[in-house]
């Protein structure tokens, strides 16, 4: 995450609009850690927490109402996260 939030500050400072490869392949790779978090947590039935280790969510299902899920990409152009987003689709489905 730092990384990204150094390289966006640089394309700010540079006033340049498009991301590189590099840029995209660290946010691919800062989603998947995210997503990964939150498999993990869900197959051991754990609360979801953010950085802090605050609970985010009450139930499974609200994670899908949630910025951090709705702002994972549908299709990752690096396919970082595309198998864990759908993982956790199916653990919802099994939790409801």
């Amino acid at each position: 995450m730092t990384s990204n939030k150094i390289i966006a500050e640089h394309f700010v400072s540079k006033k340049l609009e498009n991301t590189t490869f590099f840029q995209q392949a660290l946010i691919s790779q800062e989603n998947k850690v995210r997503v990964s978090k939150v498999v993990l947590q869900m197959m051991k039935q754990m609360p979801l927490t953010d950085y802090n280790g605050n609970p985010w969510v009450k139930q499974y299902n609200d994670i899908t109402k949630t910025s951090f899920f709705k702002g994972i990409p549908e299709k990752d152009p690096q396919k970082q996260t595309d198998s864990l987003v759908r993982d956790i689709r199916e653990l919802i489905k099994n939790n409801n």
